[in-house]
């Protein structure tokens, strides 16, 4: 999944910047009987140089508006994908980081019985 998401971000307002995923948190928020789910994952991104987030959350809800998703892997299929926030990370010893949070809902699929 995050290799996709990788691909997708690219083509966003983040562009070919160098990020790394943090954070990660997956959640279920349905689970069916065919062994399918509704899953919901919050990661955030970490960038070495600060974004306009308007635009990035612009672009954001235009893909959704377009149903245009990055394609996961293994069967699944991505319901949405939000931006939550952004802001920077201080540390004494790392440089600053620029920190985006996005909310991803997606189905995986199910065995049928």
């Amino acid at each position: 999944m995050l290799d996709a998401l990788a691909s997708y971000l690219q083509a966003s307002p983040i562009g070919a910047q160098a990020f790394v995923f943090d954070a990660l948190e997956e959640t279920i928020i349905k689970r069916y009987t065919d062994g399918s789910a509704v899953k919901e994952l919050t990661f955030a991104l970490l960038i070495p140089e600060a974004i306009d987030f308007g635009s990035l959350q612009a672009w954001v809800e235009f893909q959704n508006l377009k149903k245009q998703y990055p394609i996961p892997p293994n069967g699944s299929h991505i319901i949405w994908l939000d931006c939550l926030s952004a802001g920077y990370l201080y540390t004494d010893s790392a440089p600053l980081h620029h920190q985006i949070k996005f909310k991803l809902i997606y189905q995986t699929g199910g065995t049928t019985r």
